[in-house]
Formats: C-alpha cells, structure tokens, sequence
C-alpha cells in the first residue's frame, strides 16, 4: 500500500519542484513582492481554506517567501518602496534639467523676437527714406 500524501508533503513537492524547475516567476504577484496564493492553491489541488487555516502550511509558505527574497527572487515592499522613490526623484530631477533648458530658450526668444522688431523697425526706417 502506498501511503497517501498530506497537506504539508504535497505543498513540499511543489517548494522543491519550483526550487529545481526555478518557475517562481510564473507564481509571483506582478510586483513580484509576493507570491500569488490562488496559483499555488490550483498547481497545489487545495481548497482556498487550506493557506489560511494550516499553520504548517502558512508558516512553511513565510519561509519559502523569506528563502527568494533573501536569493533575490522577490522583493521586500520596502525595496520596492525604495526603487520607486529612486525612480521618482530621477523623474523630478529630469523636470528640472527641462525646467532650465525651457528658460534659457525663452530668453533666447525673448532676445530673437527683439532682434526682429528691431530689425522691421530698421527696414521700415531704410525704405522711409528712400
């Protein structure tokens, strides 16, 4: 007779087949902070309960969660956190450089448009006296 998986073996086997196929990226939440409970329940066969109500599985989950954010698999929230500040100030940053470049090139319209009138006021002052 062959003895029936638990809960606990069952949600093993699929740790260590991601751990060999290194598939995670196809259970990680799109923000890859976490991984996606709904998708390890269907690769998994269990009832949505058994996340929830299964503290071996729970804490084993923590675990296997802390493992790829400590391999760099996942990212903590707070590096995420971080990433998108860095990203931030890069775009407020570009802002400004645009916000110079834009007042210098008013200020050389500003000096071209007065080079024109200045020159219309020329030509119109050669032909008056012609």
């Amino acid at each position: 007779m062959t003895k029936e998986l638990t809960k606990e073996d069952q949600f093993d086997v699929f740790i260590c087949t991601r751990n060999d196929r290194g598939d995670w990226d196809a259970f990680m939440s799109k923000d890859k902070t976490s991984l996606v409970r709904q998708k390890i329940l269907n690769s998994c066969g269990f009832p949505r309960s058994t996340l929830y109500q299964n503290s071996k599985i729970k804490v084993r989950l923590a675990e296997a969660e802390a493992r790829l954010r400590a391999a760099g698999v996942l990212v903590s929230k707070a590096d995420l956190i971080e990433n998108k500040l860095i990203e931030e100030s890069k775009v407020l940053e570009a802002a400004a450089e645009l916000e110079v470049r834009i007042d210098k090139m008013q200020i050389r319209i500003s000096m071209l448009l007065g080079f024109i009138c200045e020159t219309q006021s020329r030509v119109k002052m050669d032909i008056g006296e012609q």
